[in-house]
């Protein structure tokens, strides 16, 4: 007996080191994603993302899919200085939610391995590089992985009424954020059909599992409907999803993001090695449950928008096979070193971060809200001031892809009709085209627009105007908005026929004018627009993912 006890007290104090370093580093991993949540440049499809949620409380909102977070996130529009705030502390939100996911994770992990594998799994998956950087993103994948990792955690445990009406509740609003959630739906089920199969009363376990359905299709329903009866001008939603589906899905591609997985791989070494050994384990343990937890993962196969963010979304369920691995007695031994290991490629990933991408976010947008106070109409390539109206188009890869198939321009029709009157130009695409670059994919006709009737004002604004050679003969040229502009010349010119001296500000209709301007003539829209003081940034305002 004091053998026995000696021996089960050697391996509770061996286990107290291993927990402790396990717990300190998941620590560590929520300080750095809590540090980037501050420091992280914001994404393109984040600003899009808020975008939104100022259109519906302007009462522009049209589409009624994608859109329902604007519901969960109504309290940010308004409430903090600028959209970068806004972002972040929309990303706050974001971060509680994952965490959240990761004591879902644990939860999962604890019905198949012990506690300390458990927490092991939550870790890898914190630690991973995309799940670090993105996995607290303002968009909607954090929310759908949640949700829909609770309904499997549901699922797994003790299949009470009240646990499979949840259940369906939690995939039901998991597919009105996103359409993506179809793609846990094979996983879902499985657990399903293995819950069935394992059950001793296989008729109740039916019953609660049709609950689950049941509820599922009315909560969807319901807040589908609520959601567009709440828009003034709701879309066609089938032809949205049908859209969807066929540029996600449909276009036939294998492997369409194999280079993210790439990069997935180099960065995440120890990850994806005890991944593998996890569903090694499943196989020859024949779990073949704990395997369909990685089914999500298949998606990388066929799936266009498998991006880096959404790594966490398809990384969530797959932790299981990290629990797994940890569990192995070989592999238990070495877990405060594999935590370190994973700890300082986390910290690696974190510091590779530019914050100075941020940083000039921020002055350009506050740039902007200077010079233009209002809400007046602008073009960029991803609604990056959304408390004003974008009147161009949201410019994705996907939304290029979509621009240049329907080959119509529409940057004129951007001004004339949409009201746009300067430009923010952060946007690759965007950039490329204002520099004549070939490899701009924008319609020639677009690119005629954006470099001919606008012109520089401080950074990456330019503001709608003309530009004239110096002449002593009239020259003909078009305005494309009515409105006042500033006369910026070197030397007094003629504008249809009558003297204005630099300075002036003089207001002239939409169409065709002549001017004589000696000393070249800058036509530029608005009152004497302000100009920042300080020098504008220098670089990028965007970066990959």
């Amino acid at each position: 007996m004091n053998a026995l006890g000696s021996e089960l007290s050697f391996r509770q104090a061996s286990a107290l080191p291993r927990a402790a370093a396990i717990w300190a580093a998941v620590a560590l991993c929520a300080a750095l994603q809590l540090h980037l949540a501050f420091a992280q440049p914001i994404n393109w499809d984040e600003f899009r993302f808020l975008s939104d949620v100022h259109a519906y409380r302007n009462g522009t909102l049209a589409s009624p899919v994608q859109t329902f977070h604007v519901h969960l996130f109504g309290w940010l529009a308004g409430a903090f200085g600028s959209e970068i705030d806004e972002v972040i502390a929309g990303r706050l939100a974001m971060l509680a939610i994952e965490w959240g996911t990761a004591a879902l994770l644990f939860r999962i992990s604890r019905a198949f391995a012990g506690r300390e594998a458990a927490l092991f799994a939550a870790l890898c998956f914190l630690s991973f590089s995309f799940v670090l950087k993105h996995g607290a993103s303002f968009r909607y994948d954090p929310i759908a992985t949640f949700l829909l990792t609770g309904a499997a955690a549901l699922l797994l445990g003790r299949l009470r009424w009240t646990a499979a009406a949840g259940a369906g509740a939690a995939v039901a609003l998991a597919a009105v954020v996103t359409i993506k959630a179809v793609l846990f739906l094979p996983l879902l089920g499985l657990i399903a059909v293995w819950r069935v199969a394992k059950s001793e009363d296989r008729r109740d376990t039916l019953i609660r599992l049709a609950i689950a359905g049941l509820t599922c299709a009315c909560v969807f329903v319901s807040l589908y409907l609520a959601h567009k009866a709440a828009l003034p001008a709701a879309g066609d939603g089938q032809a949205v999803v049908a859209a969807s589906a066929q540029k996600t899905l449909g276009e036939g591609q294998f492997f369409p993001r194999r280079l993210d997985f790439i990069r997935s791989l180099l960065g995440n070494p120890i990850h994806w090695t005890l991944l593998g050994l996890g569903a090694a384990i499943a196989c020859r343990r024949r779990l073949w449950i704990a395997l369909a937890f990685a089914l999500p993962l298949a998606s990388l196969l066929f799936y266009r928008n498998a991006f880096p963010y959404f790594f966490a979304f398809m990384l969530a369920p797959a932790s299981l096979l990290w629990a797994l691995a940890a569990a192995r007695p070989y592999t238990r031994r070495l877990l405060p070193v594999l935590a370190i290991g994973l700890v300082v490629g986390a910290v690696g990933h974190a510091l590779a971060v530019d914050g100075d991408v941020l940083a000039r976010q921020r002055a350009t947008v506050a740039a902007a809200r200077a010079i233009f106070p209002g809400s007046l109409p602008y073009i960029d390539g991803c609604s990056m001031l959304a408390r004003s109206p974008q009147a161009g188009f949201f410019m994705s890869s996907w939304g290029i892809e979509n621009y240049r198939a329907a080959g119509r321009p529409v940057m004129r029709d951007a001004i004339t009709r949409g009201g746009a009157r300067y430009i923010v130009a952060g946007n690759r695409q965007l950039s490329l085209a204002l520099a004549g670059s070939a490899e701009s994919r924008l319609l020639p006709q677009d690119t005629a627009v954006l470099r001919d009737d606008f012109v520089p004002h401080w950074g990456a604004i330019r503001v709608l105007g003309k530009r004239l050679p110096p002449s002593v003969t009239p020259l003909r040229f078009e305005l494309l908005a009515s409105g006042p502009y500033t006369v910026e010349s070197a030397a007094a010119a003629r504008i249809d026929g009558i003297q204005r001296r630099p300075g002036d500000v003089v207001t002239l209709a939409a169409g065709g004018h002549d001017a004589v301007a000696p000393a070249g003539l800058t036509l530029r829209w608005g009152n004497h627009l302000h100009r920042p003081a300080g020098p504008p940034p220098g670089g990028d305002l965007f970066t990959g993912f």
